[in-house]
């Protein structure tokens, strides 16, 4: 979720920590209190199969507490062609760029080679953006930047 959380569940595996923020978050607007955009992206391989929680996601979207971004492994062409979250995040950069310079926040939970694909698509989009801005940034710099950030807007709960 970009307020930053991004998230793809392996099998499920960390989804619930964000369902948790995102209770939060609704009833945190139900009681009037206005909320910085938050962006869910959940992977899983469809949504016929594997789908958890979609109605309570699609409720909280209603609210403007989430909105959710899917990547279907099985089913690309029902995520906009995203197989993978990273895949997502990617396609999606201008809206996470958007809010990590609002000062967004990003947290990553799933196994560990779900943890290294968003940490590599992160640096990909932070030098696309840097370039854009006039900067060159090399592999090298890009690194020094995300272990600067590593723990305080950048946190990651994964697993072997």
């Amino acid at each position: 979720m970009c307020d930053s959380d991004v998230q793809r569940t392996n099998r499920h595996a960390g989804l619930a920590p964000f369902r948790g923020f995102i209770q939060e978050r609704a009833a945190q607007i139900a009681t009037g209190r206005t909320l910085a955009p938050a962006i869910l992206f959940i992977g899983c391989r469809s949504a016929d199969t594997d789908e958890l929680y979609r109605e309570e996601f699609e409720k909280w979207e209603k609210m403007g507490a989430v909105e959710v971004r899917r990547a279907y492994s099985r089913k690309p062409e029902e995520s906009k062609g995203c197989k993978y979250v990273q895949d997502r995040l990617w396609a999606e950069r201008k809206d996470v760029v958007e809010l990590w310079e609002r000062g967004g926040k990003c947290f990553v939970c799933g196994s560990r080679d779900v943890g290294e694909a968003v940490k590599q698509a992160s640096l990909k989009i932070m030098m696309e953006r840097a370039a854009e801005l006039g900067k060159d940034v090399s592999e090298e710099k890009a690194q020094e930047w995300f272990d600067r950030i590593r723990n305080d807007r950048y946190a990651t709960d994964v697993f072997a």
